[in-house]
């Protein structure tokens, strides 16, 4: 019963890195869509507000709204907000999940394990993995696969279609 639990417990460090490492990716890109936004609205706000002509103030205008539309329209069809949320959230659920594990290790000897301990865990790691309901991007899980290659980590089923090298240990 040990055995899966530290399965578990290295599926559930993974995961939590690779929450961590899309939620930064994701904070990173919408950082990078705010600034454009906040610059374009400060132009805007300082170009309308002085004594410029106002028929040749209009196409900087139109410009300007007009990429910030853009922006706005890409982060929105992406869901970049709701990437960054979730992928916080449940690098957390991760984190917690493999203390709760390795709480189980450290106060209970291999043969005490129970295996409603591992049900629980087993129902709580493919619930997450159930509602986990954006992919992680590849760069980040070919790192992550790169990482941990050669190691006698378990990587999570969400690495197994792009690695050979998921280990997989008889039950």
């Amino acid at each position: 019963m040990d055995n899966i639990l530290k399965q578990y417990r290295d599926r559930c460090y993974i995961n939590s890195l690779l929450c961590e490492a899309s939620y930064n990716f994701y904070n990173m890109i919408n950082n990078i869509f705010l600034f454009p936004t906040i610059l374009g609205s400060s132009i805007l706000t300082c170009l309308n507000s002085s004594n410029i002509d106002t028929e040749k103030i209009k196409y900087t205008n139109i410009i300007i709204n007009g990429t910030i539309t853009i922006i706005l329209a890409i982060t929105t069809q992406y869901k970049i907000h709701d990437r960054i949320g979730m992928f916080k959230a449940y690098q957390t659920k991760f984190i917690k999940l493999n203390h709760q594990i390795e709480s189980i290790l450290n106060t209970k000897k291999a043969e005490d394990i129970i295996i409603d301990d591992v049900n629980l865990i087993v129902n709580k790691y493919d619930l997450f993995c159930e509602e986990l309901f954006f992919n992680y991007p590849e760069h980040i899980k070919n790192k992550c696969i790169k990482r941990f290659k050669g190691t006698n980590i378990t990587l999570p089923n969400s690495l197994a279609l792009t690695a050979d090298i998921v280990n997989i240990s008889a039950v």
